[in-house]
């Protein structure tokens, strides 16, 4: 048996090591360790900026939100305003009373198929009042006569309807509905505001 070792001259049956391998694996560990010493530097650095740029956006978050706290009025100097507005609109205008409140309330009690013919003055007989007026004039038509005592039983449980009369007229058609006429005359008071 032979191997091919015994055809080679003895000088290139020598296995060799390449003396020029440890200097490069030097050379490469040495660049390795540059590139490592830049890159940490190079984090440190990002690092460091990002710190300090979200410091600044925090302390810009914290600027904001009290200059928004500012803007926000406080609650102590409201109602007083609200009162010294109303003073001064009622020392210029007068009294006045909220239609809507009226309304609203004549609306909550007035039975269901009823029709509203007016809402007059009492005192002119013509739909114009002042801001001081509180008595009117309430021409409807509801369908029959347990109607009207319903809505008369309804308007007399409400404080705010004072000096309540009912007068009843004869039966009328207005708008398609026939029913029974009333005349219903009232002081408005403010103060009961129903849910």
């Amino acid at each position: 048996m032979s191997t091919s070792f015994e055809f080679l001259p003895r000088t290139s049956r020598r296995i060799r090591e390449y003396r020029i391998l440890p200097l490069v694996f030097i050379g490469l560990a040495a660049v390795f360790a540059l590139g490592a010493f830049f890159l940490r530097g190079s984090a440190q650095r990002m690092q460091e900026r990002f710190e300090t740029e979200s410091a600044a956006i925090e302390k810009r978050k914290l600027e904001l939100v009290n200059e928004a706290l500012a803007l926000i009025p406080i609650e102590d100097p409201l109602p007083s305003l609200a009162k010294a507005i109303e003073s001064h609109n009622k020392t210029l205008i007068g009294p006045r009373f909220s239609w809507t409140i009226l309304l609203k309330t004549l609306e909550s009690v007035i039975p269901e198929k009823a029709v509203l013919l007016s809402l007059t003055n009492p005192a002119s007989g013509k739909p114009e009042f002042r801001p001081n007026d509180r008595n009117f004039l309430l021409s409807v038509v509801v369908a029959d006569e347990d109607s009207a005592n319903n809505f008369y039983r309804r308007l007399s449980s409400i404080t705010t309807f004072q000096n309540l009369t009912f007068t009843p007229r004869d039966r009328k058609t207005w708008q398609g509905a026939e029913g029974t006429a009333i005349d219903i005359t009232f002081r408005f008071v403010e103060g009961e505001v129903l849910p």
